[in-house]
């Protein structure tokens, strides 16, 4: 595939952002389907999350989340939480939906530095078998106060790959904690 990025034109950044007092409901695909009117979706419309992502070299920065509680439909199956290696796609106009099914179900995050997530709830009307943040190259992690609701498939809470100085402090899972999954896992 030929570079479609014009190399005299130099590379834009995002940083300093702040999400801050957010309450949301995800649609069902069900829901969604009918709202669009049309038969398909996009890959990756269906089973979506927050996605936080930069490109290789330039990552996003000092994103701060905090005060959130997102309500999710749920769904996500084992194939979606293997989907560990999206292409990295940037030379195409970033969408929320371009790297398909993420492997999340709240939060996936990719070549970012500086990401803070404080008193963030996560929660799901149905089983996922997706952990709830997967992290990947990430430099400077800090979440502080994560609740997230974990299905028995779900092999750990937050994934994390190619992740640098991260702190993780009263996080848990929510509901019957019978048969906890571990915490973090690096893939």
């Amino acid at each position: 595939m030929a570079n479609l990025f014009d190399q005299s034109y130099p590379w834009g950044s995002m940083r300093n952002i702040m999400f801050n007092n957010i309450w949301a409901t995800v649609v069902s695909e069900e829901t969604l389907r009918e709202a669009v009117k049309f038969p398909e979706l996009y890959p990756g419309e269906e089973r979506q999350c927050v996605s936080i992502c930069g490109i290789p070299d330039h990552p996003v920065e000092s994103i701060t989340l905090s005060n959130l509680h997102f309500i999710y439909p749920g769904g996500g199956t084992s194939e979606d939480a293997a989907n560990l290696n999206a292409p990295e796609l940037e030379d195409l106009y970033p969408e929320y939906f371009m790297w398909g099914v993420l492997p999340a179900y709240g939060m996936y995050s990719r070549h970012a530095k500086a990401l803070a997530m404080s008193n963030v709830r996560f929660e799901l009307r149905s089983e996922d078998a997706r952990p709830a943040v997967v992290c990947d190259d990430v430099e400077d992690l800090d979440i502080c106060g994560l609740r997230a609701d974990l299905s028995p498939e779900a092999d750990s809470l937050i994934k994390m790959r190619n992740t640098r100085q991260a702190s993780l402090e009263s996080c848990r899972q929510l509901g019957d904690v019978s048969q906890p999954a571990p915490l973090t896992s690096e893939f």
